[in-house]
């Protein structure tokens, strides 16, 4: 059984990549460089920073809901291999944060 745990994140990582990846960082991208500009015109970090959280956590239902209703077929080869949907999503959704979480404090750093 604990083969499998590995191979259930491989296969979270290929539903991320092909799914997830381009729009989740580019939306990460976009977030934090609206936060790095409020940060430059004189607002703190400290200010700045929950609010860049915030807007990516509010951001999340949105892009699920167009994932989900988009790639309905895609689902099939995952839950045949006994992954379910709210596992490959929570699954993707985790991935994404912390990558975001990453990209957080690279700007918080540069910054």
């Amino acid at each position: 059984m604990r083969g499998m745990h590995g191979i259930n994140v491989a296969l979270m990582f290929r539903f991320y990549r092909s799914s997830m990846m381009v729009l989740g960082m580019a939306v990460s991208v976009a977030v934090l460089a609206i936060a790095g500009a409020c940060v430059l015109m004189g607002d703190g970090v400290v200010d700045v920073l929950p609010m860049a959280v915030m807007s990516k956590l509010i951001l999340y239902p949105i892009f699920l809901y167009f994932l989900i209703s988009g790639k309905k077929s895609d689902y099939c080869y995952y839950l045949n291999l006994g992954i379910s949907r709210r596992a490959l999503l929570t699954g993707a959704c985790t991935i994404d944060f912390l990558l975001f979480s990453v990209l957080t404090v690279i700007v918080c750093v540069v910054l």
